[in-house]
């Protein structure tokens, strides 16, 4: 219930409703490829570097992360 406007619950991405099919979830002109954070890393060359990602990569990359890490479901992870 205290979901910004913009944002979509993740439970429903989590279910594979598409930002765009959520009405009022988003403001006109904003797709879930937009970027929606910045990772900062120090890459192969150690210097620092932010790294932009959209909810759309976030969606794509922590399915893949659960997998191969064999995670269960309570599992927690720090990403330092």
């Amino acid at each position: 219930d205290d979901v910004p406007f913009g944002a979509l619950p993740l439970g429903l991405a989590l279910e594979g409703v598409h930002p765009d099919d959520a009405v009022g979830a988003q403001p006109p002109g904003l797709t879930a490829d937009d970027v929606a954070t910045v990772c900062w890393t120090a890459g192969s060359d150690g210097l620092p570097k932010g790294v932009p990602r959209s909810h759309n990569e976030w969606l794509a990359l922590v399915p893949a992360l659960v997998a191969s890490a064999g995670l269960q479901p309570g599992a927690r992870m720090l990403h330092a």
